[in-house]
């Protein structure tokens, strides 16, 4: 199963949770962008929680050098993708620093059992690297990490199950 390098906490479903959040804490290459080109949360069974009723929100995205918003990390399109923030030089001093969080209401609670991360698959900018993973029944309460990890560099789907 893809996303080796796997370290942190788990054990079994989070049961009742309404958001989930991603956590960027590195990147690939050392630099302060995070990216997400889809994802996907897990129920019961393996089964995707359908995301028809979701809303997806992010502490950063960029809307100005290009379309990227936070909404894009959840619509079924992998050749669209959420990033952060981000300024071509000299002013890219100014980026937003990590980590990023990317957040997703589904609308209604369920049981978590894991996830799945599709890095961008044009360009490597943003490529997440270090990652916790949080849910919460409120959005508000995030309580410790579910689990913890560091994915691999490149463009394959990355899945993590609790």
């Amino acid at each position: 199963m893809p996303g080796g390098g796997l370290a942190g906490s788990g054990g079994g479903a989070a049961t009742g949770f309404r958001y989930v959040k991603l956590v960027a804490t590195s990147e690939q290459t050392g630099a302060v962008w995070s990216s997400v080109a889809e994802l996907q949360v897990f129920t019961t069974g393996d089964s995707m929680i359908a995301r028809n009723a979701w809303v997806a929100s992010a502490d950063s995205q960029e809307t100005v050098d290009e379309t990227a918003p936070a909404s894009a990390a959840i619509d079924g399109d992998t050749a669209t993708y959420w990033h952060t923030e981000w300024a071509p030089p000299p002013n890219d001093v100014n980026d937003p620093k990590l980590p990023h969080s990317l957040v997703i209401d589904m609308g209604s609670a369920h049981a978590v059992t894991g996830f799945s991360y599709l890095p961008r698959q044009t360009g490597t900018h943003g490529h997440i690297k270090g990652w916790e993973f949080y849910v919460s029944k409120d959005g508000k309460a995030w309580g410790s990490a579910l689990k913890t990890g560091s994915f691999p560099d490149g463009i394959a789907l990355q899945k993590i199950t609790f």
